[in-house]
């Protein structure tokens, strides 16, 4: 089969032989149709117009105009398809070269995310744990009325204590002035039997047994406050259990706190060189990603310091609540102490109140021996007086 993109003139082409063997001989072509008579332009006669009015050149020339078109377009498109393929290669390259950065900030972001959870984690165990504190607090404050009701009982008990023992003061220096116009009116005159004595040993009787229910009664009250002294320093040593508690828990808070605050900026540092690293490594559709997964970072960063700040509020209004604690536990203290001084006054003066009984008791015992020895004495004079009358 013969070419098609052939010189339109060739002699040994063999479809230029077929086509003119089908209407023409294969001799030369015909001569040039000339004009016969004279143009009227000059310049037509120095370049005369040569026209080939062959249908079939025509049709072989165009044809091969387009073959030769046809075969530039498909070297041209060959040409586009290497180059597409040599461009798909060197974005691919581009690919793997952006790839290893891509994955270290991802697994920077992981890494980030991970340190956030434990933060939040961190956070969550220090809100509970100021939430415990403060319920402790609650329980201190409710504890410290409660030593308002214990210095009212032992307020009523010291009235009652300085009252009884004033009265047994007043009541031994009237039984021995009583004891003493007795035995002197005796002394001067035994022969009159004073009526008033009768009387005194009855009324000291009476004042004996009122003595001794109301030493009954100031046991009781005293060891209703022995009790309540007890149950205070009970309260006093669980208080002080609580405060170095509240101690312990506030310096592992303040501990925690700064652990947070350490993680916070490492976050930002960690941030910050990860977007320097990522500004000119990776394309515009990865680079956007990953400021916006920065952004996103950045405000749970920025929620995480303010539920930092917020700890730091409520830790400083735990330190204040726990100085307020601390002060009232040592005014409590302070009360305790003075309750024990005041207590152990109150006991001083009951032994020596349990003394003075005694030294009236004993008083008593010698008072009726006293009066047995003047009444047989009285009984031997008025026997001598009646022998000495009837001699």
């Amino acid at each position: 089969m013969a070419t098609l993109n052939s010189a339109p003139g060739a002699a040994a082409s063999p479809r230029t032989a077929v086509l003119v063997g089908q209407g023409r001989s294969p001799d030369a072509p015909p001569p040039s149709v000339h004009c016969d008579h004279a143009p009227s332009d000059p310049s037509a006669v120095a370049t005369p117009v040569v026209l080939d009015l062959d249908p079939l050149r025509l049709a072989g020339v165009s044809i091969d105009t387009f073959m030769n078109s046809y075969h530039d377009l498909l070297a041209k498109h060959q040409q586009t398809l290497r180059d597409l393929t040599a461009a798909r290669r060197h974005n691919e390259e581009l690919h793997a070269l952006a790839r290893p950065r891509w994955d270290t900030a991802r697994r920077f972001v992981d890494f980030a995310q991970h340190r956030y959870d434990v933060s939040q984690g961190r956070l969550r165990q220090a809100i509970q744990r100021e939430a415990e504190a403060t319920q402790d607090n609650e329980r201190l404050r409710i504890e410290m009325r409660g030593f308002g009701d214990l210095r009212a009982r032992y307020s009523l008990l010291e009235d009652t204590t300085t009252e009884t023992y004033a009265r047994l003061q007043d009541y031994a220096v009237g039984l021995e002035r009583r004891l003493a116009t007795s035995q002197h009116s005796f002394a001067t005159d035994p022969s009159i039997d004073s009526p008033s004595l009768a009387q005194d040993l009855l009324d000291l009787r009476d004042e004996n047994v009122e003595l001794r229910q109301r030493n009954i009664d100031f046991a009781s009250s005293c060891r209703t406050a022995n009790a309540d002294r007890d149950t205070a320093l009970k309260d006093l040593s669980r208080l002080q259990k609580d405060r170095a508690d509240l101690q312990r828990c506030y310096k592992q808070r303040k501990q925690h706190i700064r652990d947070l605050e350490r993680e916070v900026q490492h976050l930002k540092k960690g941030l910050h060189h990860a977007r320097q690293r990522l500004e000119g490594s990776a394309s515009a559709a990865d680079l956007q990603t990953l400021r916006l997964e920065v952004h996103v970072r950045g405000e749970r960063v920025i929620e995480l310091e303010n539920l930092l700040a917020k700890a730091e509020r409520r830790r400083e209004d735990l330190h204040r609540v726990h100085d307020h604690t601390v002060g009232k536990l040592e005014v409590a203290r302070r009360e305790i102490l003075d309750l024990q001084r005041q207590l152990g006054s109150t006991q001083r003066q009951h032994t020596r109140a349990e003394e003075t009984l005694h030294k009236t008791q004993d008083g008593f015992r010698n008072l009726r021996s006293d009066q047995d020895v003047l009444s047989r004495a009285r009984d031997t004079v008025v026997r001598e007086l009646k022998k000495v009358q009837q001699q």
